[in-house]
Protein backbone atom coordinates (compact mmCIF):
# COMPACT_ATOMS: atom_id res chain seq x y z
CA UNK A 1 0.00 0.00 0.00
CA UNK A 2 1.36 3.43 -0.95
CA UNK A 3 2.09 5.87 1.83
CA UNK A 4 -0.21 8.85 2.28
CA UNK A 5 2.04 11.76 1.26
CA UNK A 6 -0.57 14.53 1.30
CA UNK A 7 -0.19 17.13 4.06
CA UNK A 8 -3.50 18.43 5.37
CA UNK A 9 -4.46 21.13 7.87
CA UNK A 10 -6.87 19.83 10.52
CA UNK A 11 -8.34 21.01 13.82
CA UNK A 12 -6.25 20.14 16.88
CA UNK A 13 -9.28 18.80 18.76
CA UNK A 14 -10.15 16.47 15.88
CA UNK A 15 -7.07 14.33 16.57
CA UNK A 16 -6.80 11.69 19.29
CA UNK A 17 -4.06 12.26 21.90
CA UNK A 18 -2.38 9.08 20.67
CA UNK A 19 -1.59 10.81 17.37
CA UNK A 20 1.28 12.59 19.13
CA UNK A 21 3.21 9.42 19.73
CA UNK A 22 1.73 6.49 17.87
CA UNK A 23 2.73 4.41 14.90
CA UNK A 24 6.04 5.45 13.39
CA UNK A 25 6.50 8.69 15.34
CA UNK A 26 7.47 9.18 18.94
CA UNK A 27 8.25 12.38 20.88
CA UNK A 28 11.95 12.90 21.44
CA UNK A 29 11.41 15.71 23.94
CA UNK A 30 8.82 16.74 26.51
CA UNK A 31 7.95 19.71 24.28
CA UNK A 32 6.64 17.37 21.57
CA UNK A 33 4.11 15.60 23.78
CA UNK A 34 0.33 15.93 23.53
CA UNK A 35 0.20 17.35 27.07
CA UNK A 36 2.53 20.23 26.12
CA UNK A 37 0.64 20.90 22.88
CA UNK A 38 -2.78 20.75 24.48
CA UNK A 39 -1.77 23.30 27.13
CA UNK A 40 -0.30 25.57 24.42
CA UNK A 41 -3.45 25.30 22.29
CA UNK A 42 -5.71 26.13 25.22
CA UNK A 43 -3.72 29.08 26.57
CA UNK A 44 -2.12 30.65 23.48
CA UNK A 45 -4.39 29.48 20.69
CA UNK A 46 -7.88 30.46 19.68
CA UNK A 47 -10.87 28.13 19.78
CA UNK A 48 -11.27 26.60 16.34
CA UNK A 49 -8.06 28.23 15.10
CA UNK A 50 -5.49 25.74 16.47
CA UNK A 51 -4.38 23.94 13.33
CA UNK A 52 -2.31 20.79 12.94
CA UNK A 53 -0.32 20.18 9.77
CA UNK A 54 -0.64 16.44 9.33
CA UNK A 55 1.06 13.99 6.97
CA UNK A 56 -0.59 10.57 6.90
CA UNK A 57 -3.58 9.24 8.79
CA UNK A 58 -5.13 10.94 11.80
CA UNK A 59 -4.62 7.92 14.03
CA UNK A 60 -1.08 7.09 12.84
CA UNK A 61 0.49 10.20 11.29
CA UNK A 62 3.90 10.22 9.61
CA UNK A 63 4.55 13.88 10.49
CA UNK A 64 2.68 16.32 12.69
CA UNK A 65 2.99 19.82 14.22
CA UNK A 66 0.62 22.28 15.90
CA UNK A 67 0.31 25.90 14.76
CA UNK A 68 -1.61 28.87 16.12
CA UNK A 69 -2.66 32.12 14.41
CA UNK A 70 0.02 34.81 14.47
CA UNK A 71 -1.21 38.36 14.05
CA UNK A 72 -1.98 39.98 10.72
CA UNK A 73 -1.72 38.57 7.18
CA UNK A 74 -3.05 35.14 8.29
CA UNK A 75 0.37 34.10 9.57
CA UNK A 76 0.95 30.93 11.60
CA UNK A 77 3.32 30.28 14.49
CA UNK A 78 4.58 26.96 15.80
CA UNK A 79 2.66 26.46 19.05
CA UNK A 80 4.32 25.77 22.37
CA UNK A 81 7.64 27.28 21.29
CA UNK A 82 8.53 31.00 21.29
CA UNK A 83 5.56 31.92 23.48
CA UNK A 84 7.11 29.83 26.23
CA UNK A 85 10.79 30.23 25.43
CA UNK A 86 11.41 26.65 24.34
CA UNK A 87 12.59 24.96 21.14
CA UNK A 88 9.85 22.80 19.66
CA UNK A 89 10.07 20.71 16.50
CA UNK A 90 7.72 18.79 14.28
CA UNK A 91 7.32 15.07 14.88
CA UNK A 92 8.19 12.95 11.85
CA UNK A 93 8.92 9.32 11.07
CA UNK A 94 11.62 9.62 8.39
CA UNK A 95 13.16 11.94 5.80
CA UNK A 96 10.40 11.27 3.28
CA UNK A 97 7.76 12.28 5.81
CA UNK A 98 9.74 15.43 6.68
CA UNK A 99 9.94 16.35 2.99
CA UNK A 100 6.17 15.85 2.65
CA UNK A 101 5.69 18.03 5.73
CA UNK A 102 7.86 20.80 4.20
CA UNK A 103 5.79 20.65 1.02
CA UNK A 104 2.66 21.02 3.12
CA UNK A 105 4.09 24.11 4.82
CA UNK A 106 4.82 25.72 1.46
CA UNK A 107 1.35 24.92 0.10
CA UNK A 108 -0.33 26.68 3.02
CA UNK A 109 0.34 29.94 1.22
CA UNK A 110 0.87 31.95 4.43
CA UNK A 111 3.88 33.09 6.45
CA UNK A 112 5.02 30.50 9.00
CA UNK A 113 7.19 31.24 12.06
CA UNK A 114 8.90 28.09 13.36
CA UNK A 115 10.67 29.85 16.23
CA UNK A 116 14.12 28.79 17.42
CA UNK A 117 14.27 25.52 15.55
CA UNK A 118 16.79 22.69 16.14
CA UNK A 119 19.39 22.80 13.36
CA UNK A 120 19.84 19.03 13.33
CA UNK A 121 16.16 18.40 12.55
CA UNK A 122 16.69 18.81 8.78
CA UNK A 123 13.50 20.78 8.10
CA UNK A 124 15.44 23.82 6.88
CA UNK A 125 17.09 21.78 4.12
CA UNK A 126 13.77 20.36 2.92
CA UNK A 127 12.00 23.72 3.19
CA UNK A 128 14.65 25.45 1.08
CA UNK A 129 14.42 22.74 -1.56
CA UNK A 130 10.64 22.50 -1.97
CA UNK A 131 10.04 26.23 -1.48
CA UNK A 132 12.83 27.49 -3.72
CA UNK A 133 10.61 29.03 -6.40
CA UNK A 134 7.56 29.56 -4.20
CA UNK A 135 8.83 31.57 -1.26
CA UNK A 136 11.65 32.77 0.97
CA UNK A 137 13.12 30.54 3.67
CA UNK A 138 14.82 32.87 6.15
CA UNK A 139 17.35 31.24 8.45
CA UNK A 140 19.52 32.89 11.09
CA UNK A 141 21.92 30.81 13.14
CA UNK A 142 21.65 31.70 16.81
CA UNK A 143 24.70 31.98 19.09
CA UNK A 144 22.97 30.41 22.07
CA UNK A 145 22.32 26.68 22.05
CA UNK A 146 19.14 25.23 23.57
CA UNK A 147 18.05 22.31 25.74
CA UNK A 148 21.27 21.69 27.71
CA UNK A 149 21.40 18.16 29.05
CA UNK A 150 23.54 16.22 31.50
CA UNK A 151 23.74 12.45 30.83
CA UNK A 152 23.62 10.63 34.16
CA UNK A 153 25.35 7.55 35.50
CA UNK A 154 26.49 6.23 38.90
CA UNK A 155 29.07 8.96 39.49
CA UNK A 156 26.38 11.67 39.57
CA UNK A 157 25.07 10.25 42.84
CA UNK A 158 27.86 12.45 44.21
CA UNK A 159 27.54 15.60 42.06
CA UNK A 160 30.10 17.66 43.95
CA UNK A 161 32.79 15.04 43.37
CA UNK A 162 32.52 15.82 39.66
CA UNK A 163 33.48 19.46 40.33
CA UNK A 164 36.88 21.01 40.91
CA UNK A 165 38.25 21.38 44.42
CA UNK A 166 37.75 25.15 44.71
CA UNK A 167 34.16 24.86 43.51
CA UNK A 168 33.43 22.10 46.05
CA UNK A 169 34.90 24.19 48.85
CA UNK A 170 32.94 27.26 47.83
CA UNK A 171 29.70 25.27 47.71
CA UNK A 172 30.28 23.76 51.16
CA UNK A 173 31.06 27.17 52.65
CA UNK A 174 27.77 28.52 51.34
CA UNK A 175 25.87 25.48 52.58
CA UNK A 176 27.29 26.05 56.09
CA UNK A 177 26.17 29.71 55.88
CA UNK A 178 22.69 28.53 54.92
CA UNK A 179 22.59 26.16 57.90
CA UNK A 180 23.68 29.03 60.15
CA UNK A 181 20.55 30.95 59.11
CA UNK A 182 18.32 28.08 60.14
CA UNK A 183 17.34 24.47 59.34
CA UNK A 184 17.71 23.55 55.65
CA UNK A 185 15.36 21.16 53.88
CA UNK A 186 14.93 19.82 50.36
CA UNK A 187 11.35 19.15 49.22
CA UNK A 188 10.66 17.15 46.05
CA UNK A 189 6.90 17.03 45.82
CA UNK A 190 4.75 14.99 43.44
CA UNK A 191 1.32 16.52 44.03
CA UNK A 192 -1.96 15.29 42.71
CA UNK A 193 -4.23 17.60 40.74
CA UNK A 194 -6.08 18.75 43.89
CA UNK A 195 -2.86 19.84 45.64
CA UNK A 196 -1.08 21.22 42.58
CA UNK A 197 -2.46 24.78 42.49
CA UNK A 198 -1.49 25.72 46.04
CA UNK A 199 2.06 24.41 45.58
CA UNK A 200 2.35 26.08 42.17
CA UNK A 201 1.53 29.39 43.89
CA UNK A 202 4.66 28.85 45.99
CA UNK A 203 6.65 28.39 42.75
CA UNK A 204 5.34 31.73 41.46
CA UNK A 205 6.10 33.50 44.71
CA UNK A 206 9.74 32.36 44.84
CA UNK A 207 10.46 33.31 41.22
CA UNK A 208 8.92 36.77 41.72
CA UNK A 209 11.50 37.44 44.47
CA UNK A 210 14.41 36.98 42.04
CA UNK A 211 15.83 39.34 39.39
CA UNK A 212 13.00 38.18 37.13
CA UNK A 213 10.56 39.90 39.48
CA UNK A 214 12.49 43.19 39.28
CA UNK A 215 12.72 42.90 35.49
CA UNK A 216 9.01 42.15 35.18
CA UNK A 217 9.67 38.80 33.44
CA UNK A 218 8.61 36.48 36.27
CA UNK A 219 5.67 34.15 35.66
CA UNK A 220 3.67 36.13 38.21
CA UNK A 221 3.83 39.10 35.81
CA UNK A 222 3.08 37.09 32.66
CA UNK A 223 -0.54 36.02 32.80
CA UNK A 224 -0.44 33.68 29.81
CA UNK A 225 2.84 31.96 30.67
CA UNK A 226 1.77 31.36 34.26
CA UNK A 227 -1.56 30.02 32.98
CA UNK A 228 0.30 27.72 30.58
CA UNK A 229 2.51 26.22 33.28
CA UNK A 230 -0.42 25.84 35.64
CA UNK A 231 -2.37 24.02 32.93
CA UNK A 232 0.62 21.86 31.96
CA UNK A 233 1.36 21.18 35.63
CA UNK A 234 -2.15 19.87 36.17
CA UNK A 235 -1.76 17.49 33.23
CA UNK A 236 1.55 16.19 34.55
CA UNK A 237 0.12 15.89 38.06
CA UNK A 238 -2.72 13.78 36.69
CA UNK A 239 -0.10 11.42 35.22
CA UNK A 240 1.94 11.41 38.44
CA UNK A 241 4.89 12.97 36.60
CA UNK A 242 4.97 16.48 38.10
CA UNK A 243 7.81 17.42 40.46
CA UNK A 244 7.64 20.72 42.36
CA UNK A 245 10.92 21.16 44.20
CA UNK A 246 12.06 23.58 46.91
CA UNK A 247 15.03 24.39 49.08
CA UNK A 248 13.73 25.71 52.38
CA UNK A 249 15.95 27.69 54.75
CA UNK A 250 14.66 28.43 58.22
CA UNK A 251 11.15 27.55 57.08
CA UNK A 252 11.17 29.86 54.03
CA UNK A 253 11.20 28.85 50.36
CA UNK A 254 14.64 29.99 49.21
CA UNK A 255 14.74 28.30 45.77
CA UNK A 256 12.39 26.36 43.51
CA UNK A 257 12.34 24.16 40.41
CA UNK A 258 9.23 23.38 38.35
CA UNK A 259 10.02 19.97 36.87
CA UNK A 260 8.59 16.79 35.44
CA UNK A 261 9.80 13.24 34.94
CA UNK A 262 9.20 12.01 31.41
CA UNK A 263 10.86 9.27 29.33
CA UNK A 264 12.96 8.41 32.40
CA UNK A 265 14.53 11.89 32.27
CA UNK A 266 14.30 14.74 34.79
CA UNK A 267 13.15 17.99 33.12
CA UNK A 268 13.96 21.16 35.08
CA UNK A 269 11.67 23.53 33.18
CA UNK A 270 11.58 26.60 35.43
CA UNK A 271 14.02 27.59 38.17
CA UNK A 272 14.18 30.55 40.53
CA UNK A 273 15.33 31.74 43.93
CA UNK A 274 14.61 34.38 46.56
CA UNK A 275 17.26 37.10 46.19
CA UNK A 276 17.32 37.71 49.95
CA UNK A 277 19.14 34.35 50.18
CA UNK A 278 21.53 35.11 47.28
CA UNK A 279 24.72 35.05 49.43
CA UNK A 280 24.24 31.31 49.98
CA UNK A 281 23.38 30.50 46.32
CA UNK A 282 20.17 28.56 47.07
CA UNK A 283 19.49 27.84 43.39
CA UNK A 284 22.79 26.00 43.01
CA UNK A 285 22.25 24.13 46.27
CA UNK A 286 18.86 22.88 45.07
CA UNK A 287 20.30 21.96 41.67
CA UNK A 288 23.02 19.80 43.24
CA UNK A 289 20.43 17.87 45.24
CA UNK A 290 18.15 17.42 42.22
CA UNK A 291 21.03 16.02 40.14
CA UNK A 292 21.81 13.65 43.02
CA UNK A 293 18.12 12.67 43.27
CA UNK A 294 17.95 12.04 39.51
CA UNK A 295 21.02 9.80 39.52
CA UNK A 296 19.77 7.87 42.55
CA UNK A 297 16.48 7.24 40.72
CA UNK A 298 18.38 5.96 37.67
CA UNK A 299 17.08 8.67 35.32
CA UNK A 300 19.10 8.69 32.12
CA UNK A 301 19.64 12.46 31.98
CA UNK A 302 19.02 15.81 33.64
CA UNK A 303 17.39 18.19 31.14
CA UNK A 304 17.91 21.90 31.84
CA UNK A 305 15.46 23.15 29.14
CA UNK A 306 15.40 26.67 27.72
CA UNK A 307 18.59 28.29 26.45
CA UNK A 308 22.17 27.61 27.42
CA UNK A 309 23.59 29.95 30.09
CA UNK A 310 26.82 30.18 32.12
CA UNK A 311 25.23 28.36 35.05
CA UNK A 312 24.05 25.46 32.84
CA UNK A 313 27.45 25.19 31.12
CA UNK A 314 28.98 24.60 34.55
CA UNK A 315 27.15 21.25 34.52
CA UNK A 316 26.10 20.36 30.97
CA UNK A 317 28.33 20.38 27.89
CA UNK A 318 25.70 18.82 25.62
CA UNK A 319 23.13 21.16 24.03
CA UNK A 320 21.21 21.62 20.77
CA UNK A 321 22.21 24.03 18.00
CA UNK A 322 19.27 26.23 17.01
CA UNK A 323 18.36 28.72 14.29
CA UNK A 324 15.59 31.23 13.73
CA UNK A 325 13.46 29.72 10.95
CA UNK A 326 10.66 31.39 8.98
CA UNK A 327 9.02 30.86 5.60
CA UNK A 328 7.31 33.57 3.54
CA UNK A 329 5.41 32.59 0.35
CA UNK A 330 5.73 34.76 -2.77
CA UNK A 331 2.21 36.12 -2.43
CA UNK A 332 0.53 39.31 -1.27
CA UNK A 333 -0.04 37.80 2.19
CA UNK A 334 3.47 36.37 2.45
CA UNK A 335 5.34 39.46 1.30
CA UNK A 336 3.08 41.70 3.36
CA UNK A 337 3.93 39.68 6.46
CA UNK A 338 7.64 39.82 5.56
CA UNK A 339 7.48 43.63 5.41
CA UNK A 340 5.58 43.78 8.71
CA UNK A 341 8.03 41.46 10.49
CA UNK A 342 10.97 43.42 9.08
CA UNK A 343 9.54 46.70 10.36
CA UNK A 344 8.95 45.22 13.82
CA UNK A 345 12.56 43.97 14.01
CA UNK A 346 13.92 47.39 13.00
CA UNK A 347 11.68 49.13 15.54
CA UNK A 348 12.80 46.78 18.32
CA UNK A 349 16.47 47.38 17.52
CA UNK A 350 16.04 51.17 17.40
CA UNK A 351 14.15 51.11 20.70
CA UNK A 352 16.85 48.95 22.33
CA UNK A 353 19.62 51.30 21.16
CA UNK A 354 17.70 54.35 22.36
CA UNK A 355 17.16 52.82 25.81
CA UNK A 356 20.84 51.81 26.00
CA UNK A 357 22.05 55.31 25.09
CA UNK A 358 19.82 56.92 27.73
CA UNK A 359 20.73 54.62 30.60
Amino acid sequence: MAKNTAATLVEFNSLPPEAWGSGSIRPRSLMQTHEWMEAAARIYGQEGQNKVLLVGDRATPRAIALFRPSGAMRGLRLAGAMDIGESVEALFSDETALNDFAQGLVRLGVAVDLGHYPTSNGLTRHLRKVGKLRGLTLVRKLPQRAMPRLPLDEKWKAPLEQCGRSRRQQYRRKWRKAEAIGPTEIEILSPGVAEMDAIFDRILAVEAKSWKGRAGTALLHDEKQSAFFREFGRKMAKCGLLRLCFLKINGQDAAMTFATVWDNRFWAIKVGYDESFAPVSPGEALLVELIRHSAENNYTSFEFCGKEAPWTRAWAEDATEIESLRFYPLSFLGLGRLALDGWQIIRQRVTARFETSHN
